[in-house]
């Protein structure tokens, strides 16, 4: 690797103003930069790669201006019509009236990066989605009794049309209203005045959650503060598989 220590990667042109003379369009621009050029990195060569370094210091700022900031996308149905920008926003306008402000930054391909003011503010965020429970008896396969068990998971919206006519009972599903920062449970208690017994929960859809900075938006592979800290995690930290009955006894 060669670095480019004794020339010139970038000259500067100076740029002289002859009066009355209008502006190039280059010398229009506003937020230029202001920084010495000496303060900056210098670039190198590798193999026929130029390499460049951003400051450590520029990371953890830069990291620190995202901690309120959420990653997302636009899941549309088929049939559904194309949504722009603007429309986009228009609709969040109308579900997050209670956050004070945030602003929708388009990444392309139907994914977004949401800044918040403030984690008060992504706190009261929610997603919807469809879930599942296994193991329900029959005798309570009514809309009373299914939303009551899954007010454990959030707040519950409505009914599958096979769950509502009893045609599919593999498994009640059901549209629930969750906040995201909430836990996501896979199985809940049920119980009556004198019998409870356990149902199992499946998502069909969240949000990418990590299990060790529980922050939305990535997954445990892909966690920046388990590589910014160095964690090499092993055997014990693995997730434990669940057992059957049968294993347990």
């Amino acid at each position: 690797m060669g670095c480019l220590m004794d020339q010139e990667v970038f000259p500067i042109k100076k740029v002289f103003f002859i009066p009355g003379q209008r502006k190039t369009f280059a010398q229009a621009l506003g937020n230029t930069c202001d920084i010495p050029f000496s303060q900056l990195p210098t670039p190198c060569i590798m193999g026929d790669m130029v390499v460049v370094r951003v400051d450590e210091e520029d990371y953890f700022a830069g990291l620190e201006d995202c901690k309120t900031h959420l990653h997302g996308w636009i899941i549309l149905s088929k049939g559904d019509k194309h949504l722009t920008h603007l429309d986009f926003t228009k609709k969040l306008q109308l579900v997050w009236k209670v956050i004070r402000s945030w602003k929708a930054i388009f990444l392309g391909k139907g994914f977004y990066e949401f800044e918040f003011s403030s984690l008060e503010d992504i706190r009261v965020l929610k997603t919807q989605t469809w879930v599942r429970i296994y193991h329900l008896p029959l005798k309570y396969w009514r809309p009373r009794a299914i939303f009551s068990i899954t007010r454990g998971i959030g707040i519950p919206l409505s009914l599958d049309d096979h769950t509502m006519r009893k045609n599919r009972c593999l498994f009640a599903r059901v549209f629930v209203d969750i906040d995201l920062l909430s836990p996501f449970p896979d199985q809940l208690l049920v119980e009556r005045s004198d019998f409870s017994f356990v149902t199992e929960v499946e998502y069909e859809w969240l949000p990418p959650l990590c299990s060790y900075s529980k922050m939305i938006g990535h997954e445990l592979a892909q966690c920046h503060v388990i590589h910014d800290q160095g964690h090499v995690f092993g055997p014990q930290h693995k997730p434990s598989q669940k057992t059957t009955p049968d294993e347990q006894e």
